[in-house]
């Protein structure tokens, strides 16, 4: 098993969970590995946990002599990026006839929070309207409301979703996401 398995299984746990005791999280890795890979998970696991928390991806706490890992937002914003990434998608990717328009008005103090928001969007396949308006037949709203929750984005993030734009607009939003038309 590569790696990056081991990561992506952390991960999606920790997404879903909040916190596990490394225990479980071994359990859980276990469930998606090869029968002989079983002999040295443990110690697998254990390096990953180390390397997620040395990148701030992970936070590891000890409780009554049991170690339990948490994610933190960099494990959050990790985790989407490599759903993104993957190709097996949790999410089908078969238009269900609803446009999703993102806007984005996030401060000049806050480039950083943009430019990671703008990074994902454009990673989800959406296409740049405008500087600030991203459209996309993608059903990520969301994985993009949690993004709002996790960054704490209230007025600065929008998310529209609507089954109607005009006829002229939605031919060329058809061109631009020409293969999931056919």
């Amino acid at each position: 098993m590569a790696k990056i398995k081991v990561q992506n299984h952390i991960l999606n746990l920790l997404f879903q969970k909040k916190a596990a005791y490394t225990e479980d999280i071994i359990a859980y890795v276990k469930n998606y590995v090869d029968p002989l890979e079983k002999i040295t998970l443990s110690y697998k696991v254990h390096r990953t946990l180390k390397k997620l928390a040395d990148n701030g991806d992970i936070s590891l706490q000890s409780l009554g002599g049991r170690t339990f890992a948490f994610i933190t937002r960099e494990g959050r914003h990790k985790h989407r990026s490599l759903q993104l990434s993957s190709d097996t998608g949790m999410m089908s990717m078969a238009w269900d006839g609803r446009w999703r328009i993102v806007m984005l008005d996030v401060p000049e103090q806050d480039k950083e929070k943009r430019n990671a928001l703008r990074y994902i969007l454009k990673k989800a396949g959406f296409v740049c309207l405008k500087n600030a308006v991203w459209i996309s037949p993608h059903p990520f709203e969301h994985m993009l409301d949690r993004m709002k929750q996790d960054l704490g984005l209230t007025h600065e993030l929008m998310i529209i979703v609507s089954n109607t734009l005009d006829a002229q607009t939605e031919l060329e939003f058809r061109k631009s996401f020409w293969g999931i038309f056919e």
